[in-house]
């Protein structure tokens, strides 16, 4: 049992029903994104870590459909941020149009790219969020700090938070959805890239089973694969979940639009982290 609450879940008749029998080389997509909509590294609130798994024939009919959406309008690559800020790529339609029509046009293309990601049943999303201000007050408690376990296994809250969702989709696909599964999993060279990185080894330290059905991680320019432009995508709207969550007393939402491709997402707050700071569940 993990420390973290869910504010969406899906059941296992679901998970039967989202990837083809018999299909194997499920296709993980790892990113990153923050509560604070600048998507900024001040780190505020909550860090979110997500992932994003589909068999691979479906990647590939999405990279094709999300390049055309892209192509017409000259834009080389999409990221949330830039689309929402106008700039990147974006900044392209501000110097052509002007900031209004700019605004439109990225609106645009933004729910076109959401249609093309919400038109596939077999793509499924996992997020794991840390409340940022919970995990400082705890993490300063000189019980933490005196607190072997948790200064290996929670004092680093983007490692643990990169953990889970390994240990999670990995989980789900192997053990949950049966057969003969086996995970690549494919991140962005980002400055996370160390922390998804000594997840990944802490993970497979962990869950030494659960590792033997995991083929590899690589980082990739999320510039040139549109996989890591759509996790991109997901993971921003995970974002929007957790704040609809936290605006609600951390109820569980009803999913809309994508949502619904994004299975669950773990909530590690305050209790969660008392508990597993005395030994009493494990963490993320």
């Amino acid at each position: 049992m993990c420390a973290a609450k869910s504010i969406r879940e899906i059941t296992i008749p679901e998970l039967h029903k989202i990837f083809f029998d018999g299909l194997k080389g499920h296709f993980a997509m790892i990113e990153t994104a923050y509560l604070d909509e600048s998507s900024d590294a001040s780190e505020k609130q909550f860090f979110l870590a997500a992932g994003f798994v589909c068999v691979d024939p479906e990647w590939k009919r999405l990279r094709r459909e999300w390049r055309r959406i892209l192509k017409p309008h000259n834009i080389g690559y999409f990221r949330s941020h830039d689309c929402r800020f106008l700039k990147g790529e974006f900044l392209k339609l501000t110097e052509k149009w002007g900031p209004e029509r700019a605004r439109k046009i990225a609106d645009g293309i933004r729910k076109s790219l959401e249609n093309v990601i919400d038109s596939s049943s077999l793509l499924m999303g996992f997020g794991m969020a840390v409340n940022l201000q919970d995990f400082r007050e705890v993490d300063a408690m000189p019980e933490a700090q005196k607190n072997r376990q948790w200064m290996r296994d929670a004092h680093d809250y983007k490692t643990a938070a990169f953990r889970h969702i390994f240990r999670m989709i990995t989980d789900v696909m192997v053990n949950k959805m049966g057969g003969d599964n086996y995970l690549t999993f494919i991140c962005d060279e980002s400055t996370h890239f160390k922390k998804i990185r000594r997840g990944y080894e802490r993970m497979r330290e962990k869950y030494p089973q659960l590792a033997e059905r995991i083929i590899s991680l690589a980082p990739m320019d999320d510039q040139r694969v549109p996989q890591l432009q759509m996790a991109d995508l997901m993971a921003d709207v995970a974002n929007g979940m957790m704040r609809k969550s936290l605006n609600n007393a951390g109820a569980r939402i009803t999913p809309e639009v994508i949502e619904t491709r994004v299975a669950t997402v773990d909530y590690w707050g305050k209790i969660g982290m008392l508990k597993t700071l005395r030994g009493e569940i494990p963490g993320p």
